[in-house]
């Protein structure tokens, strides 16, 4: 294998933290050994840090630059940035979690170990000593003492964010217990709300389970299913042809708009394809925000507190490698831009003395002062809906 990947920020690589190119002069066996040793040792990846989300690309007005035909996927895009050019022409498809599972099953199709069996987590990434201040209403900036003055902390950049958050399912709250649940890949990130989704997958799921008070001991005791991270298991004689799947959220503070899984495959010519299947809920929901007051509408009240579904792949063909996570999204709220422009709307109405423990702010630069304040007019980013990703479930034929 060339450069070992991270799991962190990915969508600012340039290609390489999923490359898979094999180092000049190495054997198959060679070639093997390291991509068994990489899909140990590198389990996971960041999906969505304060620098942005690194799920999928799209761009609504940017035809040519699209992996993905799923508009949710301009989400807290980072802008044409990486770490080496400031400026660079196009993302890699590689640079998201899309691509790179995509790339991970032509490994499998091409009968060889796929090297990238990355479950999901996130983070805020943030340098203010402040992990989980993921709240869009109080975002603190990313910088520090840089970013003390509300101008440059609301600069609202493409893809800068409050962060995200890690969830990890674990038998017990113990570090050996996180740890062991991190290497199975039993995780989920989310874009820093607190969502609870759970994700399962398996031959003959009972239409009726999320119904049965003994879901979880059918489950991990007997077998019934799978857990996200997890690769499904040949499937039993007298069990249905497809695989089926426990979709399960809770909310956090909004009601929950749609939960959804997001499966990945190989066709029979070797190319990656996608599709979103809808568990419950919808995306446009008729729910919406109220960007004045960031109040939030529900007008139809199809907003979920929870949810739990059953459901089929309609279109599974056993001889195909693929790959699914779970997706939720939440109704729309206000993104932490508009929450700051409503801050300063009051603070210029209500002017605060300067706070004792920090003194007066620090002046921002001259450019910042003299260009158009984007309070003025809304952002087409002033509304969002947050969400959650679970690791994916693996088949392999």
């Amino acid at each position: 294998m060339a450069r070992s990947p991270k799991p962190h920020n990915s969508n600012a690589s340039q290609g390489n933290a999923f490359e898979l190119e094999g180092a000049d002069g190495m054997t198959p066996q060679e070639m093997e050994e390291a991509a068994t040793r990489r899909a140990r040792l590198e389990p996971l990846m960041e999906i969505f840090q304060h620098k942005g989300a690194s799920e999928c690309y799209y761009k609504e007005d940017q035809p040519l630059r699209r992996y993905s035909d799923d508009p949710t996927c301009e989400y807290e895009l980072l802008g044409d940035f990486s770490f080496e050019n400031p400026v660079i022409p196009l993302p890699f498809p590689r640079d998201y979690l899309r691509g790179a599972l995509g790339k991970g099953l032509q490994e499998t199709q091409e009968g060889r170990t796929n090297p990238l069996r990355l479950g999901v987590i996130a983070s805020t990434d943030t340098h203010n000593g402040t992990p989980g201040a993921t709240d869009e209403r109080d975002f603190r900036g990313h910088l520090g003492i840089t970013e003390r003055d509300n101008v440059d902390r609301g600069d609202a950049a493409d893809g800068t964010n409050p962060g995200g958050l890690v969830g990890v399912w674990a038998v017990e709250r113990s570090r050996d217990a996180l740890f062991e649940a991190m290497q199975r890949r039993e995780t989920f990130g989310t874009s820093g709300t607190r969502i609870q989704p759970r994700f399962f997958a398996g031959w003959g799921i009972p239409e009726d389970i999320c119904n049965n008070d003994q879901m979880f001991d059918m489950i991990y005791q007997d077998g019934v299913a799978v857990p996200m991270g997890a690769t499904l298991p040949q499937r039993p004689q007298g069990t249905p042809s497809a695989p089926s799947f426990i979709v399960q959220a809770v909310q956090h503070e909004v009601p929950l708009a749609v939960t959804e899984i997001v499966k990945v495959w190989v066709d029979e010519d070797g190319r990656t394809r996608e599709a979103i299947i809808t568990a419950a809920g919808a995306r446009d929901n008729g729910a919406s925000v109220d960007t004045d007051t960031c109040q939030t509408r529900d007008p139809m009240n199809q907003g979920m507190a929870n949810t739990c579904t059953v459901v089929t792949d309609p279109d599974f063909d056993p001889g195909l490698p693929a790959v699914y996570y779970m997706r939720v999204l939440e109704n729309p709220t206000c993104r932490f831009n508009r929450w700051r422009c409503i801050a300063q709307q009051e603070e210029r109405e209500n002017p605060l003395a300067n706070d004792p423990l920090c003194g007066a702010p620090i002046r921002p630069p001259e450019y910042l002062l003299e260009r158009r304040d984007p309070c003025n007019s809304v952002d087409p980013r002033s509304v969002q809906q947050e969400r959650a990703w679970t690791s994916p479930i693996w088949y392999e034929p």
